[in-house]
């Protein structure tokens, strides 16, 4: 990122700016003798808040177009970052290097930049862990599809809150092209945050609009209005209409159980799927890129509660 008249904007020629960098500094140089590493840039530049599904697709055919490499470290933005990461996770299930989706919560050029530190600690990762998608973000390493951003400000802004202790990861599930694919474009997944008293009128108007799949973030372990009729009939209705509709919880640490209370076992009986321990950015790719590959609803209803790529646990007993 560079100053520009109203704020940051993307900056090109970053790998001779990073090259400037560790001309400057002989610890970062040092760290990096024995790594050969090239730089190859996404045209047209983005701001993370601008990407969109179809740039996901784009970054996962790059991994393969390099996957002769040793490993792949990308460059993102912190705000979508999180989304990305969670994607190319699905999207590039069989990669058989490490990825590792970085950034920085300060541009490259300020005094105080974490930049070049969690660039640096990427590709130094990148020599030891094993394949897959990683995030490095300020010294930790972490799931790609664990993954969530927890903080704007402070370098320490990203975080896998939704690792149960005790958990298992279960058996991955293979998931592949198919014959029916959609477009990005004509993928609609919604997210409905639950609070006290909301209004049932915009659920139904958001089904009456038939998207495809709703993500509904509900309290706790997984509790809901159950003598809210309006908002059960606006569910059943949903059931109806063959959308699918899945349940997250809204605790930054925690699962949905829905059966711990009777509340939640209303939404089983509707016929909600339950997203465990799975996080919005991953609840939201998964479906995202299950209707792409193009699944059907019933596929896709049996593999969002099938562990894919180590994006949910199965809870011990």
């Amino acid at each position: 990122m560079q100053a520009g008249a109203h704020g940051l904007v993307p900056a090109s020629g970053l790998a001779a700016r990073i090259n400037v960098l560790l001309d400057a500094s002989s610890k970062y140089k040092n760290q990096l003798d024995d790594i050969e590493w090239s730089l190859t840039e996404n045209t047209p530049l983005l701001d993370s808040a601008n990407i969109v599904p179809d740039d996901w697709e784009h970054m996962a055919k790059l991994c393969l177009e390099h996957k002769g490499a040793d490993a792949i470290v990308i460059i993102h933005g912190t705000d979508t970052l999180a989304y990305t990461s969670s994607a190319l996770a699905f999207l590039l299930q069989d990669i058989n290097i490490p990825v590792i989706v970085t950034g920085s919560q300060k541009p490259l050029h300020a005094p105080d930049s974490d930049a070049l530190n969690n660039l640096i600690g990427a590709m130094l990762e990148a020599r030891q862990v094993p394949p897959g998608l990683w995030v490095y973000f300020d010294h930790r390493l972490m799931s790609g599809v664990r993954t969530v951003k927890k903080d704007a400000i402070h370098f320490d802004g990203f975080d896998t809150p939704r690792l149960l202790q005790g958990s298992k990861a279960g058996v991955s599930e293979k998931i592949m092209w198919q014959a029916s694919a959609r477009d990005w474009d004509a993928i609609q997944i919604t997210n409905v945050h639950m609070m006290p008293g909301y209004p049932v009128r915009h659920l139904n108007a958001l089904i009456e609009a038939r998207p495809d799949a709703i993500i509904l973030s509900i309290y706790g372990l997984g509790t809901f209005a159950d003598q809210n009729i309006a908002l059960l009939e606006a569910l059943h209705k949903a059931r109806e209409q063959n959308i699918i509709v899945v349940a997250i919880s809204q605790c930054y640490i925690g699962y949905v159980d829905f059966s711990v209370y009777a509340t939640g076992r209303q939404l089983t009986a509707l016929g909600v799927l339950s997203g465990r321990d799975i996080t919005l950015e991953a609840a939201y790719t998964k479906l995202m890129v299950l209707f792409r590959l193009g699944y059907t609803i019933e596929q896709i209803k049996d593999l969002f509660e099938r562990n894919i790529n180590y994006e949910m646990n199965d809870k011990s007993t």
